[in-house]
């Protein structure tokens, strides 16, 4: 069955959830960035509405981090490009070509817009970036295949753009949409940590005072926080008390949880929902 963007369901809400305009068409990208990602990096949503600073790259570390010569470390907004070789884990199909796509792009000086949270609990500076033309470097990787996007409030500027540029590539197959290392997961069969895509159907439903959990497997947890419930949930035709039986796939970050043992991913957004059934 084709899967709905959950966001697609939605009513207009704060963050902006109804249907995106057409994005306007650009003849040239001054990034070396291929052709299909030029409408998604230079549409009117990826435009930037400031530039809060201006700054050279000394160190690109991968598709989404990179270091300032003045020493500051930057998670760009609004995706997750696949991780390089570190230690003993290899790198991640793709990780060179999107670091390398990136390296690129970000040659010179870089356009630094802050959203609503401007550093990350491990000290990294939060921004959207740009390149010197003022080119939306995260729609141009998103674009290509080159990096997921991803939705996590309140940095939730640029989204329906991020989502615009996944929306090209998937629909042209490229780069992480042609590779089955991405492909979903099966919730029961998952056995690492990291950034992934997940599918699963409800088995069952609990509320504690803090999240509200749902089981897709045995030992694979979905969690939603009290913070980012509303930010999920109103993409919903029902409400969380009914979703047995619903089948979806999500993305984002799994850790194991120490003290049940169990796989747990948590959602903030329902960007980052895609619903394959509802019963």
């Amino acid at each position: 069955m084709d899967w709905i963007p959950a966001a697609a369901c939605s009513r207009e809400g704060r963050s902006g959830n109804g249907p995106c305009r057409a994005l306007c068409a650009v003849a040239v990208l001054t990034l070396a960035l291929p052709a299909q990602s030029a409408r998604a990096a230079q549409s009117d949503d990826c435009k930037p509405g400031r530039i809060d600073r201006w700054a050279r790259v000394a160190y690109v570390h991968d598709g989404d981090t990179l270091w300032l010569a003045d020493g500051a470390k930057v998670r760009i907004i609004g995706l997750n490009a696949p991780e390089v070789a570190r230690g003993q884990r290899p790198a991640e199909p793709l990780a060179d070509r999107a670091r390398n796509a990136l390296r690129r792009a970000a040659a010179g000086r870089v356009g630094l817009e802050y959203d609503e949270e401007r550093e990350d609990r491990y000290g990294r500076v939060l921004a959207h970036v740009y390149s010197e033309a003022r080119v939306n470097l995260t729609a141009g990787l998103i674009a290509q295949g080159l990096a997921h996007a991803v939705s996590y409030p309140p940095n939730l500027k640029h989204r329906r753009c991020y989502q615009e540029a996944e929306r090209e590539a998937r629909e042209a197959g490229v780069g992480v949409w042609m590779h089955s290392y991405f492909d979903p997961v099966a919730a029961k069969e998952v056995n690492r940590g990291g950034f992934m895509r997940v599918k699963g159907c409800v088995k069952s439903t609990k509320n504690t005072r803090k999240t509200t959990r749902f089981r897709l497997a045995e030992n694979f947890l979905l969690k939603v926080s009290r913070i980012d419930f509303d930010d999920v949930f109103r993409a919903f035709p029902r409400p969380a008390s009914e979703f047995s039986g619903a089948c979806l796939i999500v993305r984002g970050w799994v850790y194991n949880d120490r003290r049940s043992g169990k796989r747990i991913l948590t959602l903030h957004h329902s960007d980052n929902v895609e619903i394959v059934r509802f019963p």
